[in-house]
């Protein structure tokens, strides 16, 4: 029987090539893909020929793309970031979607940097309504992540993008780790804004003394198990992205080598988050 849900993966965090980045994920059983970076390069900041040959050999492996990560209001940039740059951002990675058959682009809601409270929200509101009409020219959505931006801090202010956004092409991206970072317990934002969340990030790790150590899914303190259980139950049907974060960390600018190593913890991570999801889907369908 098909499973109501899919296991992907962001893919750069296995390895750097596609190449290898496709011959893991397939060597894990998986057919999804999420895409962030080739050979260090963004996405979006690919030439012409690497996006030509990166599509290519997708099609070619015959994989589903669930979702581009963009850099697009992360945690790199603030509201000053040339808003025109990101614009056309938007138009490369569409282009690239079109070509993938994938519908969605992951963005967040930038770093606050010297800015007011009040300003940096108003700010990123604005350029928030001026990407979901681009987004809407080109037929995509854009999925924000509760990652270090205004909108990504609480539930209440996640909401209050929507209502005040309020379009059918801006809808989120849950990460059940990012909690660990920045301060709040991963279910306790869930629930509010459960209803709204069209893809999700797995991720888990140990807090210790303001530093945050990752680890397999469902191994450390994110209470991963208990956010699939509410996602489920809630009606979640989607796709289950893993990130574990121990070979690479953007933040810090940390890309382990292309080895054995890495392409070996992220397989241990992702066949082990693929048996959590489906250990708390058969506890979720047992007791309906």
């Amino acid at each position: 029987m098909k499973s109501p849900y899919s296991i992907s993966g962001i893919a750069d965090e296995a390895a750097s090539s596609i190449a290898v980045q496709i011959a893991t994920h397939k060597a894990i059983g998986l057919s999804h893909i999420e895409l962030r970076s080739v050979d260090g390069s963004p996405i979006d900041a690919l030439g012409k020929s690497e996006v030509s040959a990166l599509i290519a050999r997708i099609k070619q492996a015959d994989f589903v793309v669930d979702c581009l990560d963009s850099r697009i209001g992360n945690w790199s940039r603030t509201v000053e970031y040339p808003l025109d740059d990101e614009l056309a951002e938007i138009d490369r990675l569409a282009n690239i979607c079109h070509a993938l058959g994938c519908k969605s682009v992951r963005i967040m809601s930038y770093s606050r940097g010297t800015f007011s409270a009040h300003d940096w929200q108003e700010r990123a509101i604005e350029r928030l309504f001026v990407f979901v009409n681009r987004a809407k020219e080109h037929g995509i959505m854009l999925l924000h992540e509760n990652c270090d931006g205004f909108a990504g801090r609480s539930p209440s202010d996640t909401l209050r993008m929507l209502r005040i956004v309020d379009s059918t092409n801006l809808r989120l991206l849950f990460d059940t780790g990012n909690g660990l970072a920045y301060g709040y317990d991963a279910l306790a934002f869930l629930r509010p804004i459960v209803d709204f969340v069209d893809h999700v990030h797995i991720k888990d790790g140990m807090k210790c003394g303001g530093e945050v150590t990752y680890c397999r899914a469902g191994c450390g303190h994110a209470g991963v198990a208990a956010c699939l259980a509410l996602l489920f139950s809630s009606g979640y049907r989607g796709v289950f992205s893993v990130e574990p974060h121990l070979a690479v960390l953007p933040h810090a600018g940390r890309a382990d080598p292309e080895n054995d190593r890495r392409i070996g913890l992220y397989t241990e991570c992702a066949v082990s988050a693929g048996d959590l999801v489906r250990d708390v889907w058969h506890g979720i369908t047992q007791h309906v």
